[in-house]
């Protein structure tokens, strides 16, 4: 091999390499922070679908009684939760994209609130992730093809 190919073949390396790690740092985190704010936005959807056929939110008072209220613990045995997010449903919770169970609470009145602790696992902190991290669009979209029947 000649001098010329071996350095455009470091070079070719050492650009990947660069490449790589950009996609890794900036890249994987913000796909994971939006599929995590689609977690939670189907979720909210499952508890709002639910809501307007009963009239009011899930009586349950923990994330797994809400859940399971969503998903078919209810009198019509019906399932709200979109169905292409139920894999995210594990031992009964819903977990976001950073494998930690997400934060379904009452905040009085029978309002719902929804969200995820983020990477760091901490409710309350900087990195928390809700659905308002979604574009409206991607909403509009996301709800169009993921409303249950």
């Amino acid at each position: 091999m000649n001098k010329g190919c071996i350095i455009a073949l470091v070079v070719t390396f050492v650009l990947v390499a660069v490449a790589a790690i950009v996609v890794s740092t900036k890249v994987f985190p913000w796909m994971q922070k939006l599929g995590t704010a689609g977690i939670v936005y189907g979720t909210e959807i499952a508890i709002e679908g639910y809501t307007d056929k009963y009239g009011n939110p899930p009586a349950g008072e923990t994330h797994t009684e809400i859940i399971e209220a969503v998903t078919g613990g209810n009198e019509d045995k019906r399932d709200f939760f979109p169905p292409d997010l139920s894999q995210a449903i594990i031992d009964g919770q819903v977990h976001d994209g950073y494998g930690n169970p997400l934060v379904i609470q009452r905040e009085g009145k029978g309002i719902i609130r929804v969200f995820s602790t983020g990477k760091d696992g901490a409710p309350d902190t900087e990195d928390d992730v809700t659905s308002d991290a979604m574009p409206e669009e991607m909403k509009a979209e996301f709800r169009r093809k993921m409303v249950s029947p």
